[in-house]
């Protein structure tokens, strides 16, 4: 799983309302396949901390692999939106308002008051009926990347995309920073859960306190349009990809953990 039962109560609306049974219930298996395991894989160290903090578990199970992008690798490519003039943002969640998806929205608005062109691609899910009339918002709905013509039509919008902007209230790891930055792209979000795994600030990115304005990421996004660094970090987002995030290098590490417990059962049978 990509968090432990302890540091997501509380943190996910959805786990907002277990019982006080069900709490120690899940605390209770959680901490008993923990012991029994051989290793521990978590996709951030926000999850790790916690295996070992909450769980007592020796830190010496606990491993980090990072996720990898949800994409076939002849199709990544880092992006260019061949319209300089127009600063393409996307947007990528199913859940709006997890997702930070009203925050986005008056971003966009204070960049396009700032004197930016921009246009803000909306993937994943459909924003509150109050933004249907906003010229700059562009809706692309719900794309199930399982389905060919619907993964080509989410790699062609992303693949012309300038950065990715999902300043997200809870994550706890986030494959779509791993897609971004596949394509290039810097992301700018909030840095909560496991994100600071995943966007590094001034390599693929940038990500803020939970409470961060709308003005403040404006700012920030512009300040990066402005100075080029935002073209620099579409280089440096593509290359942490290929170092960090994605699944060859995953696969990679977790065969030496399985390796590692072959070798520590050897032992034992010594």
């Amino acid at each position: 799983y990509d968090c432990t039962l302890a540091v997501v109560l509380g943190f996910y609306e959805m786990m907002s309302n277990l019982t006080r049974s069900n709490v120690n219930q899940g605390n209770h298996i959680s901490k008993n396949a923990y012991k029994k395991s051989s290793k521990i894989i978590m996709p951030s160290h926000w999850g790790a901390e916690s295996v070992v903090k909450d769980y007592g578990i020796d830190a010496r199970k606990v491993h980090i692999l990072k996720y990898g992008a949800s994409l076939n690798n002849e199709d990544i490519i880092v992006a260019n939106n061949p319209d300089k003039s127009c600063t393409n943002i996307i947007f990528i969640g199913v859940e709006w308002e997890r997702k930070g998806g009203d925050l986005a929205v008056e971003c966009c608005r204070i960049l396009i008051q700032m004197g930016v062109n921009v246009k803000l691609h909306i993937v994943g899910c459909t924003p509150p009926h109050q933004y249907n009339n906003e010229s700059f918002i562009i809706q692309h709905g719900f794309l199930n990347k399982n389905k060919e013509e619907e993964y080509c039509l989410f790699t062609k919008i992303i693949s012309s995309m300038d950065l990715m902007l999902v300043p997200t209230k809870a994550e706890s790891a986030g494959i779509m920073f791993c897609e971004a930055s596949a394509y290039g792209l810097p992301s700018f979000t909030h840095h909560t859960g496991g994100t600071p795994d995943y966007v590094i600030n001034g390599v693929n990115g940038y990500g803020f306190p939970l409470g961060t304005t709308a003005d403040e990421f404006a700012v920030k996004i512009k300040e990066c349009i402005d100075t080029g660094e935002l073209e620099k970090m579409r280089y440096s987002s593509h290359k942490f990809f290929e170092e960090q995030l994605n699944w060859h290098v995953w696969s990679e590490k977790f065969k030496e953990i399985m390796e590692e417990i072959n070798d520590e059962l050897e032992n034992k049978s010594r």
